[in-house]
């Protein structure tokens, strides 16, 4: 009866090695999708602003703003402080 225990422990041990190992996969994806739109945005900013100053500006003007409240939401100060 032990060794069964020990064979579950055993392929329990696997399971978890497997699910911590696509956790990795999905954050590095992830991030590298965050980093990919981050500077799609980046460029398309920057082109926005060479057709036209005022709309390039609105553009930077929002996209700060939106940066500025994923900062605030997302930190973990934040939660712990309000959670």
């Amino acid at each position: 009866m032990e060794r069964f225990i020990q064979c579950l422990d055993v392929l329990e041990d696997a399971i978890y090695a497997f699910a911590f190992l696509g956790e990795r996969i999905r954050r590095l994806a992830v991030t590298l999708f965050v980093i990919g739109v981050t500077l799609l945005a980046s460029g398309l900013g920057i082109a926005l602003t060479l057709a036209n100053a005022s709309a390039g500006m609105t553009v930077a003007a929002l996209l700060t703003i939106m940066v500025l409240y994923r900062s605030v939401t997302a930190s973990p100060r934040f939660a712990a402080v309000n959670g």
